[in-house]
């Protein structure tokens, strides 16, 4: 007996064995790609059904399994392939929350927050980039060498659930000349400028109570109008690189920003 020489498979164990090595690639191969798809969910789903039909006819069409096994298993083939696609949709869908900004126009006064510090932009014609004023907090921030002016107020909430570390977005600015004088709100005439201008910020946690509030401001004797992204750049923690994330908006797309009365002669 120990001299035997073992047996050959046979032609029809060889061809089970290509069925069964097949069936097994087609099964875990949509699965690979469904976990490298990059967070597509579309892709990761054909994916993960096309991988959960290829075992359910697998398992259907094994001869020796009772037809309660089979079911059982199609089911719990079924609910895996589910399983593994909320875990890619958990995986990703952080990935893929940006910015909410609400902005809106507001009349002056600006007071100073409670720490002081106010988040501004000046829209002069050059430059780029936000500032920081100082002041006391509660008192009113003075624009120019008026206390009566518009601004534009953004309140920039994390709804993700990690800080994000730096973040920047391109705003769109419009410069036009005001065409008729001493009335409250002149329409804007020719433009005067087109130009975009690139504000960054710093480390925003997440969650509502932690906003970042920004103050835009209108420093020229033109119209501005000014437009947000659809797109944001950030940076989130424990990542090192830039990603563009999707900006969402509550409130108008485009706002405009009369000029500064201190720094505005009287247009005819």
């Amino acid at each position: 007996m120990a001299n035997e020489r073992p047996t050959r498979p046979t032609l029809q164990q060889r061809w089970l064995g290509f069925i069964r090595t097949g069936e097994t690639a087609l099964v875990v191969g949509p699965v690979i790609g469904a976990l490298s798809c990059g967070g597509d969910m579309t892709i990761a789903i054909i994916l993960l059904a096309a991988a959960a039909v290829v075992a359910s006819i697998s398992i259907a069409a094994e001869p020796t399994w009772s037809t309660s096994l089979k079911a059982i298993l199609a089911a719990a083939t079924v609910f895996v392939m589910i399983c593994i696609g909320a875990l890619i949709y958990l995986h990703y869908r952080d990935q893929e929350l940006g910015l909410l900004f609400e902005c809106g126009p507001i009349a002056g006064p600006v007071k100073y927050p409670a720490d002081g510090r106010l988040n501004t932009v000046d829209l002069y014609k050059t430059g780029e980039g936000m500032s920081v004023v100082e002041g006391d907090p509660g008192s009113d921030y003075k624009s120019g060498k008026s206390m009566s002016y518009e601004a534009i107020r953004c309140v920039v909430t994390n709804y993700s659930n990690n800080p994000i570390i730096r973040s920047a977005i391109t705003l769109r600015l419009v410069y036009r000349k005001p065409v008729i004088a001493n009335v409250p709100r002149p329409p804007p005439g020719e433009i005067t400028l087109d130009r975009p201008r690139t504000i960054s910020f710093p480390k925003i946690d997440p969650g509502p109570t932690n906003p970042f509030i920004l103050y835009i401001f209108n420093r020229t004797s033109d119209w501005v109008q000014v437009s947000l992204p659809e797109q944001v750049s950030i940076e989130r923690l424990g990542e090192m690189t830039w990603k563009d994330a999707p900006l969402t908006l509550i409130g108008p797309k485009a706002l405009d920003l009369r000029p500064d009365i201190s720094s505005s002669p009287n247009q005819q």
